[in-house]
């Protein structure tokens, strides 16, 4: 049988997830196998999953010279090794210089660059002002060190983790081009079936940990460099040079295979999402059920719409994308939120993208040790984030039904 052994993981990135190749050791120890052979498979899935992605990207479009090739994407053990490999590129250009975070986004990539950089500017609720307050930041150290620029790269979701809020993409790459910095956009959330977004970003990161794979059985990241971006040469330079593959040969066989039926996943978990949302949203507070114990559900549909809509995937000019597998639901009280939770039949966890609903109480479990800090950003100690799954819809409708009616009882 195979074995392998880790002897030493690297807390160069955050939390012990980037794993250096110099510090993996694997041996194999297969009977009468070629051990070349399980190599050759590994290859092979990589390159399946490269080329899969930038197939992706294109959304059914007749192929450009400005197209993402599969060797524009590559691929990390982790999600969160590909945004530090993308926070790794384009910082160095601007060693001395903050990074801009736009949004309250995924607790672990905050907290890389608040640790890992000269300092952060952080606009945790992605709104106009926010935009605004950017751009004066902007004008101000361009007018105080015209030849060095105070911000080396400007990281964002769409839409966010957990608020599911999506930023003005195109106001934001507008910003970016005037004042020459980078954008590194995580589409984890959107994924590549729902949005067309890479036009927007310089740096197009995944954790394909989630939907991209779906069954909860194997890890994997994924950095996209767009070739129709002005920083293209130099970061595709930087990551040719620097690049080592430490993505595990059997785990890249597991994603390239969990991974065939993506887009198919993709469809039947918007349509279940969406209508365990329409349900929820039908008995709360943003319908005028003043009695109810929830104030908001928090989902694409609803959340910043117009700015999701920009970036939805379109064939023909009508939306072929759907709003996601993601909500959050804002309980008014803590007994409601409890009761919703405890009662709700479904697995519980801290991941999300799996093929079965999963749900987490997302505001205790990443920002436990700053509670108040994340309320001022609208994430509340009483949110329940939902990933919903592939289930049979009316099977899940009843689960939730059900959980409602004790979310409801206990607020009475």
């Amino acid at each position: 049988m195979a074995q392998y052994s880790l002897s030493l993981l690297s807390t160069k990135a955050i939390n012990g997830l980037d794993v250096e190749s110099n510090h993996l050791e694997s041996s194999w120890q297969v009977d009468g196998v070629d051990p070349c052979f399980k190599s050759t498979q590994g290859k092979t899935a990589k390159r399946d999953i490269r080329s899969r992605i930038s197939e992706l990207l294109r959304h059914g479009r007749p192929a450009t010279s400005t197209d993402v090739n599969w060797d524009d994407v590559f691929l990390y053990p982790t999600g969160m090794c590909a945004i530090w490999n993308a926070y790794d590129v384009t910082s160095k250009a601007r060693p001395t210089a903050k990074s801009a975070c736009f949004g309250f986004l995924y607790s672990c990539t905050i907290h890389l660059l608040k640790k890992n950089s000269s300092g952060c500017h952080f606009f945790g609720y992605g709104s106009s002002d926010d935009l605004d307050e950017l751009e004066s930041i902007l004008k101000e150290e361009l007018a105080a060190a015209p030849s060095n620029p105070g911000v080396f790269a400007l990281f964002t979701e769409i839409p966010s983790n957990p608020l599911l809020r999506s930023p003005d993409l195109p106001r934001l790459r507008a910003l970016a081009d005037k004042y020459d910095i980078p954008i590194v956009l995580d589409g984890t959330i959107g994924n590549f079936v729902n949005m067309d977004i890479l036009s927007y970003a310089d740096i197009l990161v995944t954790s394909l940990t989630k939907l991209f794979s779906g069954a909860a059985n194997v890890m994997g990241g994924s950095l996209v460099v767009n070739p129709a971006g002005r920083y293209y040469q130099n970061f595709k330079q930087q990551l040719n040079a620097s690049f080592q593959d430490t993505y595990f040969d059997e785990d890249a066989i597991c994603m390239e295979h969990n991974s065939r039926d993506f887009a198919s996943r993709v469809s039947a978990i918007d349509s279940n999402a969406e209508a365990v949302c329409d349900l929820i949203r039908s008995r709360s507070m943003m319908v005028g059920v003043s009695s109810s114990g929830i104030k908001e559900v928090r989902y694409p549909k609803w959340t910043t719409r117009e700015q999701y809509d920009q970036c939805r995937a379109q064939l023909n000019g009508e939306y072929v994308g759907g709003f996601g597998g993601l909500c959050s639901v804002i309980f008014t009280n803590a007994p409601a939120c409890r009761a919703f939770y405890d009662t709700l039949d479904f697995w519980k966890g801290p991941t999300l993208g799996t093929n079965f609903t999963l749900i987490t109480a997302y505001t205790l479990v990443g920002h436990y040790e700053e509670l108040e800090w994340a309320e001022k950003y609208g994430v509340a100690e009483n949110l329940v984030r939902i990933s919903v799954g592939m289930e049979e819809q009316s099977g899940l409708l009843r689960r939730v039904a059900f959980a409602l009616r004790a979310a409801e009882e206990a607020t009475a």
